[in-house]
């Protein structure tokens, strides 16, 4: 079940959620629930896939989980605003609604239904990912929101970085010249 911990810089919620939307259903989500929560954050909640249409097909059809029509997932996401920007936790799980309560007695998850509920929240979640970079929006890890700066002001002077490293313009952190990920926070370097 992919899950993660994001922070993301110079965004509040309100900018940040018609992207997230957007990028939701581009991924054939449909946003079912948004609320408020007592910490002052948001709760997104979406679901991928038809119910009519993965019972029918489960009912029909013998191993049909081996079809994505078949099959549900959900998103959940928590946004809050921190400090220079947002922090996102975000989660893709499979998804399972019930038509009757007395089906509750036949869940239960072999190795067929595992394999192909991870492909398919795998597969989700890199999308979800992939769309949020491809629309600008930056995804650091949580550590990056403690080395953020407190308020905008004038950049520090720049020093004269060691022959042979690359500085992080995110961070400033010194890195090898051929990396290309930031060692402290993870920004594309080249």
């Amino acid at each position: 079940m992919p899950e993660g911990e994001f922070f993301v810089p110079n965004m509040n919620v309100e900018a940040f959620l018609p992207v997230f939307e957007r990028i939701l259903t581009l991924n054939k989500f449909k946003v079912k629930q948004k609320k408020k929560t007592k910490q002052g954050g948001l709760f997104v909640k979406a679901i991928w896939g038809s119910r009519f249409k993965s019972h029918l097909m489960r009912s029909l059809i013998p191993f049909a989980d081996f079809f994505k029509g078949a099959q549900r997932a959900g998103c959940e996401a928590y946004l809050r605003e921190v400090p220079n920007g947002l922090m996102l936790r975000m989660v893709v799980v499979p998804y399972t609604e019930l038509f009757d309560r007395r089906e509750v007695f036949l869940l239960s998850q072999g190795i067929i239904e595992r394999f192909t509920d991870n492909r398919l929240t795998n597969e989700l979640w890199q999308n979800i990912l992939n769309g949020l970079a491809s629309s600008g929006v930056q995804l650091l890890p949580l550590s990056a929101m403690q080395q953020a700066p407190a308020s905008p002001q004038a950049p520090p002077a720049p020093t004269a970085p060691a022959a042979g490293t690359i500085t992080c313009p995110i961070c400033g952190a010194s890195n090898p010249a051929d990396a290309k990920f930031c060692a402290s926070c993870g920004h594309k370097l080249k």
